[in-house]
């Protein structure tokens, strides 16, 4: 918080009791309020102007509106395996998130064809499916989970595609 953009003073979290600044002259004097944290705003009017009678006292009310912090999704793609080229192959996959949905995921198969997208309208176990066909060997699938606030989080396992 400053008064007439001097050095500002910290305001503890959940403070009731407010701050002072001392050695005010007598008039009117801009109180504004910054460093708000990135999940809050402020919802009154700010910069605020107060007038400061000789000898007494003016207060400055903000109103803030914070949300909670955002989590990104967690994923669990599961142990690696193996699959046998050219057959379907299913992929059980979960994700949980604190936060509202809904979410979209991208299933990159690791074996350079289109990556499997969708949506989720809530947190929880999904099947992907995808054939593998030539060439043979270790593939790492990489699944990644948006939720609607942008925060995404991923995982992968390696499948090994034989004949």
């Amino acid at each position: 918080m400053t008064v007439d953009g001097s050095t500002s003073q910290a305001i503890a979290t959940n403070n009731s009791t407010g701050i002072t600044f001392t050695g005010l002259a007598a008039g009117s004097h801009s109180v504004a309020l910054s460093g708000v944290a990135a999940n809050c705003s402020v919802t009154s009017a700010n910069p605020q102007t107060v007038n400061v009678p000789s000898g007494g006292t003016a207060t400055a009310a903000f109103t803030l509106s914070c949300t909670s912090p955002n989590t990104a999704p967690t994923v669990n793609a599961g142990p690696d395996e193996t699959v046998a080229v050219g057959l379907f192959y299913t992929l059980t996959w979960s994700f949980s998130d604190p936060d509202n949905g809904p979410w979209s995921y991208t299933v990159d198969w690791g074996d350079g064809s289109s990556p499997t997208t969708g949506s989720a309208s809530s947190p929880g176990t999904i099947n992907s499916g995808h054939t593998y066909v030539l060439p043979l060997g270790q593939h790492t699938i990489r699944v990644t989970v948006t939720d609607s606030r942008a925060a995404s989080g991923s995982d992968s396992k390696v499948v090994t595609v034989i004949l």
